[in-house]
């Protein structure tokens, strides 16, 4: 099955059983070697250019009543602008939630893989990451640099490394609430730079400031933790 929706394309291959094997007393419908494979998927044009929360809620649940456990191949994956690339893994509907497994992609130069648990009752989030080889400047120019900030994208360069567990909800229009989350996270920025960076070249009365305007490292690590937004 092939279906086009504004600029995204995706194509449905499965394995169909008998009749009576796709449907059960629960209502899923049930097929085989389900794989969902797509050139170039844009998340906003799967709710046809309309953002209600009604349209969302009926596509999960429409979803979930057919792909009960589906392989995922996107070459292309945009969604809010974010750009990511050779998407691969699983996901995983049941009446109560929509999981995704083993999933790995690549994004700003280098992988990421995670797995992640939506509950689709209290549209709770728990996602856990890995990231290896990530472009700390390419992220931060993606995500940071907007309004006045202390700390940009040119403030900081290396390739980051570590894990990042994050625990949110939605709102009833689908949207993060950010006053639920709770994050934490155990990074290393290794072959790095600080340059530019307000608080060292405060220092500079104690350390020769061309050192503080750029300061070299080799590994950085850091441990953070959010809560209460």
């Amino acid at each position: 099955l092939n279906f086009y929706m504004r600029e995204s394309d995706l194509k449905i291959q499965m394995t169909l059983p008998s009749l009576p094997d796709m449907v059960n007393d629960t209502g899923f419908i049930h097929v085989n070697d389900l794989l969902l494979h797509s050139e170039k998927l844009k998340i906003e044009d799967l709710f046809f250019g309309n953002n209600s929360s009604l349209v969302k809620d009926n596509l999960v649940f429409g979803l979930y009543k057919f792909l009960s456990d589906a392989g995922i191949n996107i070459q292309h994956l945009s969604i809010a602008d974010k750009e990511f690339k050779n998407v691969k893994g699983n996901i995983i509907f049941n009446q109560k939630s929509m999981n995704f497994k083993e999933v790995r992609f690549n994004s700003f130069g280098g992988e990421i893989k995670l797995e992640s648990e939506y509950n689709l009752v209290n549209k709770g989030l728990i996602l856990k990451m890995i990231v290896n080889g990530i472009d700390i400047k390419k992220m931060f120019e993606t995500f940071s640099d907007s309004g006045k900030k202390t700390f940009t994208a040119k403030n900081i360069s290396g390739k980051m490394d570590g894990s990042i567990e994050i625990f949110m909800n939605n709102d009833s229009a689908w949207a993060p609430d950010l006053h639920t989350l709770s994050a934490n996270a155990d990074i290393v920025i290794r072959d790095g730079k600080l340059i530019n960076f307000t608080p060292l070249l405060s220092l500079k009365k104690y350390i020769n400031e061309d050192l503080l305007k750029e300061l070299n490292f080799s590994n950085l690590r850091n441990k953070i933790f959010i809560s209460d937004g």
